[in-house]
């Protein structure tokens, strides 16, 4: 490993901008509550340092991917969807 001039072990080149569980509520639009909650149930992904719960982008894009619901389309929609065809 290469060290700087005062020894420390220098930062990985492609590093990762980590979020607290308060700065992912606030991007998620979302108690904190509800992000601690789902962290102790594992509901989400997540990265432990020790005690630490942290987030990286990737983590918040999945959980919104998980979120996502399919459109439901009403009898009535359905109905004039036949008679177009």
């Amino acid at each position: 490993m290469n060290r700087s001039a005062e020894g420390a072990i220098p930062p990985p080149r492609a590093t990762t901008h980590l979020l607290t569980i308060e700065d992912a509520a606030r991007y998620l639009n979302v108690p904190k509550n509800w992000v601690q909650d789902k962290v102790t149930e594992r509901a989400i992904p997540h990265t432990r340092l020790g005690k630490h719960v942290r987030f990286t982008p990737d983590h918040l894009a999945t959980i919104i991917a998980d979120g996502q619901q399919p459109l439901e389309t009403t009898r009535k929609q359905q109905a004039n969807a036949r008679t177009r065809l």
